[in-house]
């Protein structure tokens, strides 16, 4: 049978997409009196403040073309009819706020699923559940497996749920848990990363009005040799700013971070939990003790520093663009969001496309293959500059990859002024290609692989291409 049309199902849609879900009202309304919340922030920002810094499990955040190809309608129109058409597929959607794992723990998500919902959900062979997590790239094995097991223990089909991730690895993660917890079973697995889909529309349509975004000169006339913007501590971050500390490459570079950027580091004993994760980092050992020093040497001397913005809390994500950390600096240093993780991961945030929309040259210390995900893409990275080694993306071992990187940032502080100016130029055309590809960026395509997610998993969902 060849279906022609999808149809999305919503528990508060009154004529206008909210987009969300499996609301908690028990813990906050959203709706204030006669109205809805103005916008999804002012609903999180309320709810965060009436459930003791907690957030919420869901919220707004569809993906565009389900927004703008499919039709919506509310849900209790389809269990009114739940056949008006034979050809119709049906999707229920969660869309997953911020850290998944918080959605799939004792008080999961899915237990806000209106009962009949799952019922049509077990019986019947139109209705699917879509799970969107795609504005995070990770989550724990033992969350997804909390997941998974919800679905078998309500006797739902794990093929009638679409698990969509910011996990461009997400099939090698699924893989890998299906390893590790001895099982052939899980949910159909899609990757779909936000980063690029949303700045290619602020860049293309002009979304930048009220921002400043770095125009090149590719001249390196005094320009210091780095920046790097260090939002939320992780292990690997702390770590390198360790590093730079001691190299005495902080002062003289861009370097922002904040070592107690909120109430939840109120002590130095997040950053000492952080390091025991790591395999390498054993407490009595020789190593954790040479970054325990230089990390309180430096709390010490400078426990927060800023370059463009003073509350580092306030403008970490996307948005609030300043030319001011790109304009005097040679490159940027992308520390991204995930780098000791057992799982398998595969990221690329704001973080990775900043320096492009800022035509600037970048490292990035992350996951193994993220230079080679951004050249599926259609980007370019800067290995052919003759400056360069890039090879520390393909490097499996962490700890290894780590030092490769360590490496790069060192070598290109050291260049001459001269060097630094021939690096520069032989950057030029991969910087002018990289931010004219993100503007021009074909969506159609990478909306088009998302729905071969969808036709690869059923059969049945072939009207989707």
């Amino acid at each position: 049978m060849n279906l022609k049309d999808i149809v999305f199902l919503e528990d508060y849609y009154f004529g206008k997409q909210l987009g969300i879900n499996c609301l908690d009202f028990n813990k906050s309304s959203y709706f204030t009196k006669n109205d809805f919340c103005k916008n999804q922030f002012d609903y999180i920002g309320r709810f965060v403040r009436e459930n003791e810094q907690k957030q919420p499990q869901s919220f707004q955040n569809n993906i565009g073309v389900f927004e703008s190809e499919f039709e919506t309608i509310p849900t209790f129109e389809f269990l009114n009819n739940p056949n008006r058409k034979d050809n119709t597929i049906y999707f229920y959607q969660i869309n997953i706020y911020s850290n998944p794992g918080d959605s799939f723990d004792e008080d999961s998500v899915f237990n806000k699923i209106p009962f009949k919902i799952i019922e049509h959900i077990k019986y019947n062979p139109n209705l699917y559940l879509i799970i969107n997590s795609s504005s995070e790239g990770y989550l724990p094995y033992k969350n997804f497996h909390n997941l998974n097991s919800w679905l078998l223990e309500n006797q739902i089909d794990l093929k009638k749920c679409f698990f969509i991730h910011a996990n461009y690895r997400i099939a090698e993660y699924a893989q890998s848990y299906k390893e590790e917890y001895k099982t052939d079973k899980c949910v159909n697995v899609i990757p779909y990363l936000w980063s690029i889909p949303f700045f290619h529309n602020k860049l293309h349509h002009n979304g930048f009005t009220n921002e400043t975004l770095n125009q090149q000169s590719y001249r390196a006339d005094n320009k210091k040799s780095f920046n790097l913007l260090t939002r939320e501590q992780k292990p690997h971050r702390t770590q390198m700013l360790c590093d730079l500390h001691y190299l005495d490459l902080i002062d003289e570079n861009n370097v922002s971070y904040d070592f107690f950027i909120h109430e939840g580091y109120s002590d130095t004993s997040h950053y000492y939990h952080n390091w025991e994760e790591i395999d390498t980092f054993e407490p009595s050992g020789a190593k954790f003790k040479r970054y325990w020093k230089i990390l309180n040497d430096l709390i010490d001397k400078c426990s927060k520093k800023t370059i463009d913005y003073e509350n580092l809390w306030q403008v970490r994500g996307e948005g609030m663009e300043t030319d001011i950390p790109y304009k005097d600096t040679l490159f940027t240093v992308v520390s991204e969001s995930f780098f000791y993780e057992k799982e398998r991961i595969g990221y690329v945030s704001e973080k990775v496309i900043k320096p492009i929309l800022h035509k600037h040259p970048f490292i990035v210390l992350s996951t193994t293959g993220t230079l080679t995900w951004l050249h599926n893409m259609g980007f370019k990275t800067f290995g052919d500059t003759g400056y360069v080694d890039e090879s520390y993306d393909a490097e499996e071992n962490p700890h290894k990859r780590y030092k490769m990187v360590m490496n790069e940032i060192i070598n290109l502080s050291n260049l001459t002024s001269e060097q630094k100016n021939t690096f520069l130029y032989n950057c030029k055309d991969i910087i002018e290609h990289n931010y004219n590809h993100l503007k021009n960026f074909d969506m159609d395509n990478y909306n088009k692989n998302l729905l071969w997610h969808f036709q690869k998993q059923r059969t049945n969902l072939d009207f989707l291409l």
